[in-house]
């Protein structure tokens, strides 16, 4: 702990010092406006799952007893060619670990002394690569980005797309979606009752959870085989999942939907809700019953239910997938910057010097050498590009 002023900075090593502040953690992020993802609880379970990849560098700031600011950071090794550097990124945003879409730093934009706090920790924290980024842009993100510039080697990430769709509150809930959309629903919906097909549709109860979690994971697994190659044959990936989506506290839930034909899981689709909005975190489809298009199925019953359960809003991620769009969301902005210092810096220094770009044309040193030191990666993560529908 460090005291200074009124403000006293408690700095987390350790999952288990979490469950202490987890109150005060809530009233914060309520305040701010904080996501699902920056729950106290879902932070906790990836910290805990992923303990062998990342430790935990959370920076809480008090003020008189009260929680007024929180960054939530973990650090991990990041090696390239016998150098080993260590990397500091929002909790959730380590590579080859399921993420956190969308965590980010938390205090009220008017307090800029706690921002002053959060920085001024950041700094003492070991580290030679700073990975902020996928943010929700802010009046308190925008000055973090300021002061982030102003105290290291930092550059913008480029801005990523957040796909949200309002809910329709009443009528039918497709009416958002495109004529593409209803017409491939429609006659899906009338192939499956001219065939004779059973389709059923369920909340994934609580003790069935990890079962559903490892139908995904294999799920998962056959559909990338072809592509790439699945997240999910990392076990600790499916071992989230499951215990993410028992999460419980203080009205964040998770919760898991599923639709089956003939008794086969065909769809599903995992997330969290929170303060009547839903955040769709995974959803997933069998690749032998790709013709019955059970991701729209799932997807159309799910909002359904969810808008029963009051949910006015929700949270579809990245921008890459059409269905996405065919659905109706709208585009939403997410910020963030990467920084470098010490060895890092020096490196991308070199890499950005005149002598260097001008090889750079001839033989792409920059891209090579880039792509493994830069915190935004080129590559994508498979389990971030998920389903066709």
């Amino acid at each position: 702990m460090i005291a200074g002023n009124k403000l006293r900075t408690i700095l987390i090593t350790s999952p288990d010092e979490m469950s202490d502040h987890i109150d005060q953690w809530e009233a914060l992020r309520r305040r701010t406006g904080g996501n699902a993802y920056s729950s106290c609880e879902i932070s906790k379970v990836w910290l805990e799952t992923f303990q062998a990849s990342a430790s935990p560098r959370l920076i809480l700031v008090e003020d008189k007893g009260d929680l007024v600011g929180i960054a939530p950071l973990a650090t991990t090794d990041f090696r390239m060619k016998g150098l080993t550097l260590k990397t500091l990124s929002l909790v959730g945003g380590i590579p080859k670990c399921l993420r956190l879409v969308t965590n980010s730093i938390m205090y009220e934009p008017e307090r800029r002394d706690v921002l002053e706090r959060i920085i001024f920790e950041m700094k003492s924290l070991k580290w030679s690569i700073l990975w902020t980024q996928n943010m929700e842009d802010t009046a308190a993100i925008r000055t973090y980005i300021r002061a982030a510039h102003s105290s290291w080697n930092a550059e913008d990430q480029t801005p990523n797309v957040n796909l949200v769709l309002p809910i329709k509150q009443e009528g039918d809930i497709t009416e958002t979606f495109s004529k593409h959309a209803r017409r491939t629903l429609g006659k899906t919906l009338r192939m499956m009752e001219r065939e004779g097909h059973e389709l059923s549709f369920r909340k994934v109860p609580p003790e069935e959870m990890r079962k559903a979690a490892d139908i995904y994971a294999e799920q998962h697994i056959e559909r990338w085989s072809t592509r790439g190659g699945s997240s999910f044959l990392r076990p600790n990936n499916s071992e989230f999942l499951a215990k993410a989506s028992l999460i419980a506290h203080d009205g964040c839930e998770g919760f898991a939907y599923e639709c089956t034909i003939d008794g086969e899981v065909a769809g599903q689709l995992f997330g969290f809700l929170d303060r009547g909005r839903a955040y769709m975190y995974r959803l997933g489809m069998n690749n032998s019953l790709m013709r019955f298009s059970p991701g729209w199925l799932v997807t159309y019953h799910a909002l359904n239910d969810l808008r029963e359960r009051g949910t006015t809003f929700t949270v579809w991620g990245g921008g890459e997938q059409q269905y996405k769009y065919e659905m109706g969301c709208q585009k939403s902005i997410l910020v963030g910057i990467q920084a470098t210092r010490g060895a890092a810096s020096m490196m991308n220094h070199i890499m950005r010097s005149r002598p260097v770009q001008q090889l750079d044309g001839r033989f792409g040193l920059q891209r090579k050498v880039l792509s493994k030191l830069s915190v935004q990666r080129t590559d994508m993560d498979p389990s971030q590009a998920d389903c066709d529908m």
